[in-house]
């Protein structure tokens, strides 16, 4: 993840990071926060990375400031916030040997 925010920001950047989780684990606490965890610290990383075919090394720092995880595919509803607004959606992930899906109330999850 850390050469996708490389790709992403600039030189010294403050970012959000966002990942999905799998839908039966993350009405799980304990599981959620691990994950979030395992994905990214909370504060400053720099990564060092080549720049270009002669080998230049440069180095990127980037500070996180907040951490999200989210079920798997729930990004779909932030493509088109203002047709989901105020409503409740239903979300499927279909994978190759698995099927997600997760019911949104006005982009809260419900576990229910």
């Amino acid at each position: 993840m850390a050469l996708a925010l490389n790709n992403s920001v600039d030189e010294v950047n403050n970012v959000y990071v966002a990942i999905g989780m799998p839908v039966d684990e993350f009405g799980i606490m304990e599981k959620l926060q691990e994950y979030r965890d395992y994905i990214f610290q909370e504060g400053p990383l720099s990564i060092r990375i080549n720049k270009n075919s002669e080998g230049q090394i440069i180095e990127k720092e980037f500070n996180i400031v907040g951490r999200y995880v989210y079920p798997e595919s729930a990004g779909d509803l932030y493509l088109d916030p203002i047709r989901y607004e105020n409503k409740t959606v239903g979300v499927g992930d279909f994978g190759n040997l698995n099927v997600n899906l997760s019911l949104w109330d006005n982009f809260d999850y419900d576990a229910n």
